[in-house]
Parts: C-alpha cells; sequence; structure tokens
C-alpha cells in the first residue's frame, strides 16, 4: 500500500468512536451459542453487537450466517 494511502487510512480510523462493552448477559451468549452453533467468542462477539448497536467486522462464516438471521444484514 503507498505510504499516502495508509495515511489516509490511519487518519479515517482515528474518526471511529470507540465502543466499550460490558461482559454481556451470559443467558443471551449461551442462547447464541446454542442456537446458531457458535463458540463463546462469536456469541459474545454477536451479544455486543445486538446490544449497542455495532456492526460486526468479521470473516467467520458462521458468525456472518448467525448475524444475517439474529440482526438481519
Amino acid at each position: 500500500m503507498p505510504l499516502a494511502e495508509a495515511t489516509a487510512c490511519a487518519n479515517e480510523i482515528r474518526l471511529f468512536t470507540p465502543y466499550i462493552a460490558d461482559e454481556g448477559d451470559p443467558a443471551l451468549i449461551l442462547a447464541l451459542s446454542h442456537e446458531h452453533s457458535l463458540s463463546a467468542y462469536n456469541a459474545s462477539y454477536l451479544a455486543i453487537a445486538l446490544g449497542g448497536g455495532c456492526p460486526i467486522a468479521t470473516l467467520d462464516k458462521a458468525l456472518i450466517k448467525a448475524a444475517h438471521r439474529v440482526i438481519g444484514w
């Protein structure tokens, strides 16, 4: 990646507002894990997205499939 493009990307990242999530609802995490055959980690990630209205950035196929079903994107 050229330096100018990398610099532009770095400047855009600075504009993002961080989201600080709590530990999540254990019952929701377990339900998502069980219903969608997700790891606890991926179910937590999905629960955080649901609770905070945050987008999900992942290449994990199972998580993408579950997000489509649960969030509808």
